[in-house]
């Protein structure tokens, strides 16, 4: 994987950042708190993803909320099944005893997804302000036509004497 950054929320106590490292991958670190995600997303650094564990606290929906908010980066969970939390603010659910390839290969797949997404985005605004323009030239057509009448009663005079 190349060239990705992750965001990696909360303390790591499974050890997971010197994997991701090992794989490649550059992990900034960053407080379980509102006010600390919001300041690494002020930086310059554009995540590929942002990592979460069920184990932070009692507030991961709303640091899952506040990601979401700031970047169309994966969230993903690395799930602890002694805690509670809704899976469904995550793009990706890693269960606890998943395997470092596993995982890695999951999150790969995460980002990869994710970028291609971004690009067909991008494209289709891209497209739809090429549609936008032409619309608005139409209407501008549409317009002058409008504001010169037609008179449908010259069809049949006989105007050539």
């Amino acid at each position: 994987m190349a060239a990705a950054t992750i965001l990696h929320v909360g303390n790591d106590n499974c050890h997971r950042i010197p994997v991701m490292e090992n794989a490649g991958l550059t992990v900034v670190k960053c407080e379980p708190s509102v006010s600390s995600v919001e300041k690494a997303f002020a930086g310059t650094t554009a995540f590929s993803g942002i990592a979460f564990h069920n184990q932070i606290a009692a507030s991961l929906g709303t640091l899952a909320s506040t990601a979401r908010r700031l970047s169309t980066a994966p969230l993903i969970l690395f799930r602890n099944t002694f805690a509670d939390c809704d899976e469904h603010l995550f793009d990706l659910v890693i269960p606890v005893q998943t395997p470092p390839p596993v995982w890695l290969k999951s999150l790969e797949a995460a980002i990869r997804v994710s970028c291609n997404l971004q690009q067909e985005s991008e494209l289709l605004c891209q497209d739809a302000a090429k549609v936008r323009s032409i619309s608005r030239g139409l209407q501008r057509y549409s317009r002058r036509l409008r504001q010169t009448p037609f008179d449908p009663g010259a069809l049949w005079r006989d105007e050539s004497e």
